[in-house]
């Protein structure tokens, strides 16, 4: 019983996270929400005492992630997020926002199309608890909770994450007929100690091209454990 509640609270406050789904919504807003002091960040936000931001630049002469719809992920110039009350970092495009910073729930968004990203941690889930039971308990409520017809997973693999840590990579789409919306997600899954991580880049599945879809791996794979 135990082990079933832990499952279900992390599924109810994990999942895929509230706002990463966004575009499931009825209205389909994409507009950054404002923080809790009733600010919308933005990706030069650095004022907070424990979420930094630094830049990176990567030394590749063209953008990765192009489609017919124009650069939607642009892995050139990424930035570093840096969350020290949770003990990780993570990169993300550098002319992507800042949406919500909240200790445990990270939401960055592409101000010019519906792709986004979002970075959740959840404490308290026993090591001895598969990363499988994780992943798919969390799908399970993520559809129930956004009344998402189909969650098909396309890819999923072991991976190694910077320092050593190892993860779970999966690749879905995701389909609500009710809007007529079919997005594409990856994301990665680590569970450290008693500490889950997840990271996850979702995107319209008419922007996906193999680019765009080798750009989402390399995002959440960038996923760093202090």
């Amino acid at each position: 019983m135990k082990r079933r509640q832990v499952l279900s609270g992390l599924a109810a406050g994990f999942a895929l996270g509230p706002g990463c789904l966004k575009p499931f919504d009825s209205d389909g807003e994409n507009a950054s929400q404002p923080d809790s002091d009733g600010r919308t960040p933005t990706a030069n936000e650095s004022d907070r005492p424990t979420n930094t931001q630094t830049g990176t630049q990567n030394n590749s002469s063209s953008p990765t992630g192009s489609s017919s719809h124009g650069v939607l992920i642009d892995t050139t110039n990424l930035k570093t997020y840096t969350n020290d009350a949770t003990s990780y970092s993570i990169k993300y495009p550098a002319d992507w926002q800042l949406a919500s910073t909240e200790p445990k729930t990270v939401r960055i968004t592409d101000p010019d199309s519906m792709a986004r990203m979002l970075i959740r941690v959840k404490d308290g889930v026993p090591s001895v608890v598969p990363r499988e039971t994780i992943i798919t308990t969390a799908i399970q409520q993520a559809k129930r909770r956004y009344s998402i017809d189909e969650v098909t997973r396309l890819d999923q693999r072991e991976v190694t994450l910077p320092n050593g840590t190892p993860a779970t990579l999966v690749k879905t789409r995701l389909r609500r007929s009710a809007t007529d919306t079919v997005m594409r997600g990856t994301f990665i899954v680590a569970h450290v100690a008693e500490t889950v991580y997840a990271a996850g880049v979702f995107v319209p599945e008419k922007a996906v091209t193999p680019s765009v879809d080798g750009a989402m791996t390399e995002l959440v794979t960038s996923l760093t454990i202090h």
